[in-house]
């Protein structure tokens, strides 16, 4: 499996368990990490909804290194995946 595809694989299961632990019902005490990320700050926007929410406002950040990991992908994608790896590490 090559790291794009790990690297999908892992956003896909971070939002599944964010959005797991935002569904929990309202009846049950909020004391979780979990449960306190998904309350709203005053002010705050409220979490993203849906894919194309995730994505609005995403930008590419100069100067952040330059750690570079090939992958088979467009040139677009090369960049998206080398910042994430960057701002991982």
């Amino acid at each position: 499996m090559n790291h794009f595809v790990r690297a999908v694989c892992f956003g896909g299961l971070v939002g599944l368990l964010l959005g797991a632990a935002c569904s929990q019902p309202a009846q049950q005490p909020e004391t979780t990490a979990a449960a306190a990320f998904c309350q709203p700050r005053p002010g705050s926007f409220p979490p993203p909804a849906t894919l194309a929410d995730w994505a609005r406002g995403a930008q590419l950040f100069e100067g952040l290194g330059s750690y570079h990991r090939a992958v088979t992908a467009t040139p677009e994608a090369q960049r998206w995946f080398d910042q994430g790896l960057r701002l991982l590490y």
